[in-house]
């Protein structure tokens, strides 16, 4: 859906001109932006790899790549924009159909592929900031000198602002930590 979505909002920034163009630009790269947070777990969304198993890392090196191939030709729409929509969403169509093939790791064509870096994975960083702000939060909430009673709920609103903090605009990926570390 975040693909479909992308394509759509592309299609609407290569129709538009003048001062319209540049907002359905910005649209259009919030949209791609979706679209690699999402690739960054395409191998755990599309549930056809077990957790443990040791193709997880070329898979993820993978969706790396792409999400690389992906902000190069983004960086593209600087230049020239309308070129740049077209490849996006050519890639887009590419990485859509073969992820619906279960293809994860030849979401991308290898030549499209040279020459680009792999992007770097930081939300291990994210997830341990979030723990350490979270145990923050458990260690000095009582010895703030809340009441008992009030002490889960500022526990809990200190952890939900530190993850706010952290993933931004992508909180609800925040809530599943939460759910990590409180239980169901």
């Amino acid at each position: 859906m975040e693909i479909a979505q992308a394509i759509s909002a592309c299609a609407r920034a290569h129709s538009s001109g003048g001062e319209q163009m540049a907002h359905e630009l910005r649209r259009a790269s919030r949209r791609i932006g979706a679209v690699t947070r999402a690739l960054r777990n395409a191998h755990n969304q599309r549930g056809t790899v077990p957790l443990w198993s040791h193709r997880r890392t070329a898979l993820k090196l993978h969706e790396r790549k792409v999400i690389g191939a992906l902000r190069k030709a983004e960086r593209r729409l600087d230049d020239n924009p309308r070129e740049g929509l077209e490849e996006i969403g050519e890639m887009l169509t590419k990485i859509a159909d073969r992820y619906c093939q279960a293809r994860l790791s030849s979401l991308l064509d290898p030549e499209q592929l040279t020459d680009v870096e792999p992007t770097p994975d930081r939300e291990y960083i994210r997830i341990i900031a979030a723990a350490v702000l979270a145990a923050g939060a458990a260690i000095a909430v009582p010895a703030a000198g809340f009441p008992d009673e009030a002490e889960p709920i500022v526990t809990g609103s200190c952890i939900v602002i530190a993850c706010t903090l952290i993933w931004g605009r992508s909180v609800r990926r925040a809530f599943d930590v939460i759910g990590l570390i409180f239980g169901p």
